[in-house]
């Protein structure tokens, strides 16, 4: 545009060859595991935690909520007859 002619292209050596082709595998193999990913699978409906959206434990739901794994210091308490809310524990 400002009257200088127009640069030449670069030549496609090997070397830049070899790099555009591990650049077009690297983004097909993007692709195609993207295409197949798999849903994260919830447990919302297992019943094995109350997902209600408050801390106290509704004896309608099945399962545990937050008051029943933590007590009021923060330690964790037993779930369904000795299991602990954090391993070890």
């Amino acid at each position: 545009m400002d009257g200088r002619p127009a640069r030449p292209p670069l030549p496609l050596t090997p070397h830049r060859l070899h790099v555009y082709l591990w650049l077009l595998a690297a983004a097909a193999i993007a692709m195609m595991l993207a295409a197949f990913v798999l849903p994260a699978l919830a447990v919302h409906d297992d019943g094995l935690f109350e997902v209600d959206g408050d801390i106290t434990n509704d004896p309608a739901a099945s399962g545990p909520d937050w008051a029943s794994v933590f007590d009021g210091n923060g330690n964790t308490v037993n779930l369904f007859g000795g299991v602990s809310g954090i391993c070890g524990r």
